[in-house]
């Protein structure tokens, strides 16, 4: 099912993180097209799809942060924006995905993270819910003079 995009389902420009992000996501805009939403799938993100069932596709972020060896993306095939559409058999099927990631790319420690709802208060870019696995290219192995924490937006608070 592909979404169109309204006002209470914008991508938020403000938050991209590169030119080539905010031009792939101009594009959505201009064809009125969620990104992760089938058609926005082929056409603007064009990254293979990595593992799919009835609920969920697996794929790699087409702007990984920067530090990373993988980050991938679980995105439900329907669109959703908040987490309290999510329904409850979707949890099941979803941690099956889940650990299908974590063997066939076999990480031994990572992060699992997903912003919902008002991407003004999240700091999300597109508003079609997706969580996203992440692995560092580097590990407490690595001396602290060459390496350092991984930064995401997952909000904001004020400055003090």
């Amino acid at each position: 099912m592909n979404q169109k995009l309204n006002k209470s389902n914008k991508l938020n420009l403000r938050n991209a993180r590169s030119r080539n992000q905010k031009k792939r996501m101009t594009l959505s805009v201009k064809n009125d097209i969620c990104i992760f939403c089938k058609d926005g799938l082929k056409t603007i993100h064009k990254k293979p799809i990595l593992k799919e069932n009835n609920n969920f596709l697996v794929t790699e972020n087409a702007f990984s942060y920067t530090g990373t060896s993988y980050h991938l993306l679980i995105i439900p095939k329907r669109h959703i924006v908040n987490l309290i559409e999510f329904k409850s058999e979707e949890w099941a099927v979803l941690q099956e995905i889940i650990n299908w990631v974590i063997q066939k790319k076999r990480i031994k420690g990572g992060s699992l993270f997903l912003r919902f709802g008002d991407n003004k208060y999240n700091g999300g870019t597109i508003p079609h819910l997706h969580f996203q696995i992440i692995l560092g290219n580097s590990s407490e192995f690595d001396s602290l003079d060459c390496r350092k924490k991984l930064k995401v937006t997952l909000g904001w608070q004020k400055k003090l």
